[in-house]
């Protein structure tokens, strides 16, 4: 059994619908300090915000969902932060009634975010008195006791009406839904690319990619070029990539219908036809390693559709790339643009004097690839905001710990912000399990990686297997591995996840390279509402209809009309309804 702990308070009623968003509904009980769910392995209980980390600290309960300004603030250190459900969201700011935010120094300040305030103030080197308080916060000012406060702010009404000035000061230094300044980095590179074309593009690839172009020409380059890589390669090397993309193709070649044609009672015909995207950016992380696999996991789907034109997009040196290149003309690319980041996102957008603009952009980056994603969607479709990379791995006895402990790893070196869960049923060894994580990690070539990734996973510990998938369920991963053996998958809760590997000697490393599958996989709990990239993303499907004067021979066409009338009349819209009565007649 799994039991969770609520924040009483603002964010209750969020927490509460995301949780019936995701199928799991309250059967809330105020007589009770425990209480169900529509998932029998779950329970609930509503805690004080601030005591919450405290609870699971302690292994009072299983899971805590907490704002993060208590995260921020407690000084309890045995817990992980699992997700970010991005609610409630809001800003720590500073608020006075008269003075600026130019006068800190020698000021007092009253919060109930000490840690945060003092932490704010060092970066500035300003000395202020912080004056702790746990509520109230807004009064202070008014009664004297602080000359500023520092709060959590939503909209700020409340500040305005008890005649509090809200200061940008820590507002810009200090907001918890743009913390990194992210958001506003990559807005002022894609307004910068869109006005200026090439010159913004080759000042932003010098800039963060360090190199020293004086033409956007010398990062761009033709199918000749790529068919010559390919040629250059050793004959083990293209095998593989041949062998990958075969696999691929093989996964996802009866993936679809390209049309369906319908006949009723009503009309003539009704259907639906799919045609393929005309041009598409295909974008492929690099800098720490390169990665033909990204390339051909949406290359060869890229293909396949029958997309017009494909456009390549990866970071790195050009020497080191002679795969990625290669990759490249496997799929038919007709360019590569070899620069990486938001900029590169924004050239294929918008279109430069150089780059031919694309309708759909693909493939996973990090974070400022995700950012751009997310302010260029409507200007260019997309298929995902692809996070950090994730896998969670169910074990029991009978699991090998050896291939746990190198999947854990395998994940992990993916990047310093990868996550890892390992969700354990009683039998299996931790100790032993850790000593073999240790023992691995000694040896490997990316150790540095791996031990800034190792902060953010854990261990978790579960009942039974549907415990752990319940539990797996929580996280919805990017990948779930269930390393166990004869699973009647029709007595297990459904799974949710991105992709997922089940038995003893299955692996997440088979998904990121020949198994066939895509590996651009939602991330980050998306798997609740998005797939993994498939072949319908590089189509748009249309609908048609055909009706003539033969319509008219059919039974249920004059329904059709008369029905649509009525509905059309029953909002309002007069001249939807006379357009039809004209043909009623």
């Amino acid at each position: 059994m799994i039991l969770i702990g609520l924040p009483k308070g603002r964010i209750y009623k969020e927490i509460r619908q995301l949780l019936e968003n995701s199928g799991i509904h309250l059967k809330e009980d105020k007589r009770k300090l425990i209480f169900g769910s529509s998932e029998k392995n779950i329970q609930f209980s509503i805690l004080r915000g601030w005591d919450i980390p405290k609870f699971v600290s302690y292994g009072a309960v299983d899971i805590g969902i907490v704002g993060k300004d208590v995260l921020l603030e407690t000084e309890e250190e045995n817990f992980f932060e699992v997700l970010d459900l991005e609610i409630g969201k809001c800003r720590l700011s500073l608020a006075a009634k008269e003075k600026k935010a130019s006068e800190l120094a020698g000021s007092t300040i009253a919060s109930k975010f000490p840690k945060e305030t003092n932490n704010f103030l060092s970066e500035k080197f300003i000395d202020a008195e912080i004056i702790e308080l746990k509520g109230s916060i807004e009064i202070a000012p008014i009664l004297g006791i602080s000359d500023y406060i520092v709060d959590l702010v939503n909209t700020g009404n409340t500040l305005k009406e008890n005649g509090l000035k809200l200061e940008d000061y820590l507002l810009k230094e200090k907001n918890l839904q743009n913390e990194n300044g992210i958001t506003d980095a990559v807005r002022e590179i894609i307004q910068e690319v869109k006005d200026s074309g090439n010159e913004a593009l080759l000042k932003f690839i010098n800039k963060h990619e360090g190199k020293k172009l004086k033409s956007i020409d010398e990062v761009l380059f033709n199918q000749d070029f790529l068919e010559d890589k390919f040629n250059s390669l050793n004959d083990k090397d293209r095998n593989m990539l041949i062998y990958m993309a075969d696999r691929i193709e093989k996964f996802h070649n009866n993936d679809i219908r390209l049309s369906e044609e319908l006949e009723d009672d009503t009309v003539e015909k009704y259907g639906y036809f799919l045609r393929p995207i005309d041009k598409v950016g295909l974008y492929a992380p690099g800098g720490k390693a390169q990665y033909p696999s990204s390339v051909l996991m949406t290359g060869v789907l890229a293909k396949l559709a029958g997309v017009n034109e494909i456009t390549v997009m990866f970071p790195g040196q050009i020497d080191d790339l002679d795969l990625m290149f290669a990759a490249s003309h496997l799929i038919g690319a007709k360019s590569v643009l070899n620069s990486g980041g938001a900029h590169t996102l924004a050239a294929v957008a918008f279109g430069t004097e150089s780059i031919g603009r694309v309708d759909k952009v693909f493939g996973p980056g990090n974070s400022y690839v995700s950012e751009a994603k997310r302010q260029l969607y409507g200007e260019v479709g997309i298929d995902s905001l692809n996070g950090p990379s994730e896998v969670a791995i169910i074990v029991d006895e009978n699991s090998s710990i050896e291939y746990a402990a190198k999947d854990f790893l395998a994940q992990a070196e993916h990047g310093e912000d990868s996550r890892c869960f390992l969700i354990h049923l009683p039998g299996f060894d931790l100790n032993q399990f850790n000593k073999t994580l240790k023992k691995n990690l000694s040896t490997s070539k990316r150790k540095k990686i791996i031990n800034e990734a190792l902060k953010n996973c854990c261990s978790i510990e579960a009942s039974s297997l549907k415990n752990a998938i319940s539990l797996s369920n929580l996280i919805i991963p990017e990948h779930l591995e269930i390393l166990i053996d004869d699973i009647d998958l029709n007595q297990m809760p459904v799974i949710k996840a991105g992709a997922i590997f089940i038995g003893t000697e299955a692996s997440a490393v088979m998904g990121d390279y020949c198994a066939g599958p895509s590996h651009v996989i939602p991330t980050g709990g998306q798997g609740r509402f998005s797939s993994q990239v498939s072949l319908n993303d590089f189509f748009i499907k249309t609908s048609y209809i055909v009706t003539s004067k033969n319509s008219y021979k059919k039974n249920g066409y004059k329904t059709l009309l008369s029905e649509s009338i009525n509905i059309a009349e029953s909002e309002g819209l007069w001249e939807h309804a006379n357009a039809l009565k004209e043909r009623d007649n």
